[in-house]
């Protein structure tokens, strides 16, 4: 169960990324609530689909013998839901209170240079922390 938290953070926070990045991408759009409704509309079946799946995925592990990975893959299974409706219900209402130009979207080139960087100058560094 210590992957579980790992698992749900990596879930919502690409979640919350394509909803930032298609709310951002309808700058355009005057009101907040519009913007909300227009970012949900495109995203809300890759948001479904991807729970879904996972959850899915999760779920085989049910029909196991062994207590400890039935019960694994039962919080996997709340935790993923949570965090569907958590991307679903919680981000639009954070959404509304951020000011519209307080969003920024992150420099995905800049990250790429440095894990780049990190991979092919600091090989040692990374070979100990694993």
């Amino acid at each position: 169960t210590a992957v579980i938290p790992t698992l749900i953070a990596i879930l919502s926070v690409t979640d919350l990324t394509h909803i930032l990045h298609i709310y951002k991408e309808n700058e355009q759009v005057q009101t907040v609530f519009n913007r909300i409704k227009i970012s949900f509309k495109h995203i809300k079946y890759a948001l479904i689909m991807t729970s879904l799946t996972t959850a899915i995925g999760f779920s085989i592990f049910l029909i196991n013998d062994v207590n400890s990975i039935v019960d694994f893959g039962l919080i996997a299974i709340l935790s993923i839901s949570f965090a569907l409706f958590s991307a679903w219900y919680i981000a639009p209402i954070l959404l509304a209170f951020i000011p519209l130009k307080s969003i920024k979207l992150l420099n995905l080139k800049h990250i790429q240079e440095k894990v780049i960087y990190l991979l092919i100058q600091k090989k040692k560094l990374l070979f100990s922390i694993f």
